[in-house]
Formats: structure tokens, C-alpha cells, sequence
């Protein structure tokens, strides 16, 4: 089970996060199978349907998803909008009832909305974003989110981890806004040994952070260089 407590089974989050990693790998040239993404794409739609068909039902209290099992549902959701087969009646579910979900989940919803390619889910997508955005603690030329923003979401509670989403989000939804630059400087300030903590958060720095770069470095910029060795020009150009 991905953490103690948890009513659903780990091959539901390892399933989406593995389909999400070849989904990127995929993206940069690597040749993988179609039948890998149809078969656990249906996998992850089936699943969830058959979660919603158990609670049809008026729930008890102890049937009631944990914050923790809401995260690990709107990332599925996020996994089958990015491979182009969204969910659309389950994000139009979680967006009917946002206000009560943590503020990761929220995240991943949002990054659902931005890729299920549904008339208005861009809209809604901005709309989290932008709520989001109004949590950052700002410092200076840094902002970054309190620990607070990532209670709820289990094993993968690490405030870099919803740094990089907000991040990832920021720029794909709010692409000049003003702020992404200091989250930008905020994430790179919570390094550690040049690491943010955990796989997770780990990878989701990274992917922010390249999003980030790849938005505000879309033209190559050019510069001149020279090389010295004290006062003695060795050489130099231009790039």
C-alpha cells in the first residue's frame, strides 16, 4: 500500500506515475510501444469507474475518501488528460466539489483541467492556478509555498514537490505572470545538498524548473564569451 492506513491499492498510483514517466520519455524521442498507453490508460479508467460505482451509495463516514486517497485520484486524473483520454466526468466531478480537496490535489486537478483539451477546463485550469498563487509567502525576489499547502497529501507531503507543480502550472496557465520568476528563485532556495528531499519532490522541481526555463528561454539567447588566464586573453566567441 503507498502509505499506512490507505483503503486503495499502490498499482493504482504506480500505474499512473509509470504511465506518466514514459508519457515524458515518450515526448523526448523514446520509442514505446502504443498497447503500453491504450492498455494502462484503460486501466486507470476502469479502475476509477469502478470506484465511482461503489459510491453511488450514500457513503458513511468511513467510507469517505482520506485527503491522501483525493491526491492519489486527481493525479490519475492528470495521467489520462496528459496521454489524451481525460476523464471528463470525474474532473467535472472534483471541480464540482474543489473548495474540500487539499491544496495538492487541487494542483493536480488543475494540471487535468490544462491538459484534458475540454471546452473551458483552460479556464478552470487558470482559475486554481491563480487561487493557488495567492498562498505563496513572498521574500525579497523568492516566494515559496508554506508547509502548510502540502498536508494532506500523504507520502508525497513535501512543500518542493507542490512547488515544481505550481510552478509547471504557473507557466502553462499564466505565462508572463510576474510571480513565476520568484517561485522559480524560491524552489532553487529549498536545495539541499543540491537535492529537495525525496524522489518525488525531486522530480517535480525539475519539471517545474524546466518548464520554467524552456517558457522563458524559448528564443536561444546568443552572448559573447572570452577566456583568460589572469590578464592574458586565451581566446573567445560567440553563442
Amino acid at each position: 500500500r503507498p502509505w499506512p492506513g490507505s483503503r486503495s491499492s499502490a498499482d493504482l498510483t504506480v500505474t499512473a506515475w509509470v504511465l506518466r514517466v514514459l508519457h515524458h520519455a515518450k515526448s523526448r524521442g523514446v520509442e514505446i510501444p502504443k498497447a503500453v498507453f491504450t492498455e494502462g490508460a484503460a486501466t486507470l479508467h476502469k479502475r476509477l469507474a469502478r470506484r465511482k460505482s461503489r459510491r453511488r451509495k450514500p457513503p458513511s463516514h468511513s467510507d469517505r475518501p482520506s485527503q491522501a486517497e483525493e491526491v492519489e485520484r486527481a493525479a490519475v486524473l492528470a495521467t489520462l488528460s496528459h496521454l489524451g483520454v481525460p476523464s471528463t466526468g470525474y474532473i467535472a466531478e472534483l471541480w464540482g466539489r474543489r473548495a474540500a480537496l487539499s491544496f495538492v490535489a487541487r494542483l493536480h486537478l488543475a494540471d487535468a483541467l490544462a491538459h484534458s483539451g475540454t471546452a473551458g477546463d483552460a479556464g478552470r485550469a487558470a482559475t486554481l492556478v491563480t487561487e493557488a498563487l495567492a498562498s505563496l509567502r513572498a521574500e525579497g525576489s523568492y516566494a515559496m509555498l508554506p508547509e502548510s499547502a502540502a498536508t494532506g497529501a500523504g507520502v508525497w507531503q513535501a512543500g518542493a514537490r507542490a512547488s515544481g507543480m505550481l510552478l509547471a502550472l504557473v507557466v502553462r496557465t499564466h505565462p508572463k505572470h510576474p510571480l513565476a520568476r520568484r517561485l522559480m528563485r524560491g524552489l532553487l532556495r529549498e536545495q539541499r545538498s543540491g537535492h529537495w528531499g525525496t524522489t518525488q519532490a525531486n522530480a517535480w522541481a525539475l519539471l517545474g524548473l524546466g518548464a520554467y526555463y524552456r517558457a522563458a528561454e524559448a528564443t536561444a539567447p546568443t552572448f559573447k564569451y572570452a577566456v583568460f588566464a589572469g590578464d592574458k586573453r586565451l581566446g573567445g566567441g560567440q553563442m
